[in-house]
This record gives structure tokens, sequence and C-alpha cells, in this order.
């Protein structure tokens, strides 16, 4: 039995910023007992669009992903909640602020 939710992790010092102004960020998610089962985000309250497993997918108890977002002109709050084999879920945000070239 699984009471736990994942633990999620964003690694700020890991998110870089592309040429044409897209930001790309990494994260983790461990979970003991059960897998991962997915990752989603979003930004701004926007809708949940799933995130890409660095492995291709999501299916063990230590899971790597990563995210893509088009780069903005403000401030804008990236939402990502994991999910494990149990139903539970964690979120956690990151504030964004990266700017078009």
């Amino acid at each position: 039995i699984c009471n736990s939710p994942p633990s999620l992790f964003l690694f700020k010092s890991a998110t870089t910023a592309g040429p044409d102004g897209a930001e790309r960020i990494q994260g983790a998610v461990l979970q003991q007992q059960v897998t991962v089962t997915g990752v989603q985000y979003r930004l701004d309250g926007g809708e949940w669009l799933a995130a890409s497993a660095n492995d291709g997918i999501f299916d063990s108890d230590l899971e790597g992903f990563s995210i893509t977002v088009a780069g903005g002109s403000a401030q804008r709050t990236l939402e990502v909640r994991a999910f494990n084999a149990a139903g539970l879920v964690s979120t956690e945000k990151m504030t964004l602020s990266t700017t078009k070239p």
C-alpha cells in the first residue's frame, strides 16, 4: 500500500533558454513502493499538458523529465504535477521570466 505522493523536483539551475526564447525546464520525480505514471504542466492556470519523460515513458520509481515552453515577455507561473500508480499527486510551482530575443 502506498500512502505517500511522489516527490517532485524542479531544477531551476538546469533551466535553459534557446535562441528562439523557448525555455526548457528539467525535473525529476521520486516515488517509493509504486511507479511514477506521468507528469503534466500548465502556464498561468491554463490547460494541462503532458511533460516528456527523459527515457521515453513514465514507468519507474525515479523519472527525469523535461518541459519546453515558448518564451514570453512577462513573468509567468509554471505549475507541474506528478502522478503515481496509487493515484496520488504532487504539485510544484516555478516562476518563469525569460523574454524573447
